[in-house]
């Protein structure tokens, strides 16, 4: 099996590159469970649900006049649906996600870097691979 460094992943927002991420959480979903179990058997039975998005937390060294990171703010501000494309180059890993930025923050600690951190909601159509 072949481990891949993770800093080798890099965001786009919208089709802009978002630099200086420091954070960037795994993008998926999950289905919700139905119990469909009758009387009778010994085991809960179940079928599958709605499908829903992973909420994904971000942190990024904030520089307020790089394009990236202004698109991001826009887009939040605009509450608007945006399209994220993940890529891991050396793995050949490449998915568009789309996400509302349901979070922001701003600000940074006094002996530290100034920072944009919050979370997305990935909403349908949800993880899919590029083409």
């Amino acid at each position: 099996m072949t481990n891949y460094a993770g800093r080798g992943i890099t965001v786009e927002l919208n089709g802009s590159p978002v630099g200086q991420l420091r954070n960037f959480g795994l993008v998926g979903s999950s289905r919700a469970l139905i119990d469909a179990s009758v009387y009778g058997p010994d085991w809960t039975s179940y079928v599958v649900g709605l499908q829903d998005g992973d909420e994904v937390a971000y942190t990024i060294v904030y520089d307020p006049a790089d394009a990236g990171h202004i698109a991001w703010v826009a887009a939040y501000d605009a509450g608007v649906e945006v399209t994220f494309e993940v890529e891991h180059i050396d793995s050949g890993f490449d998915v568009w996600v789309s996400a509302l930025i349901t979070s922001m923050a701003r600000g940074g600690a006094l002996d530290g870097l100034l920072e944009m951190s919050g979370k997305i909601k990935i909403v349908d159509p949800g993880v899919v691979e590029a083409s």
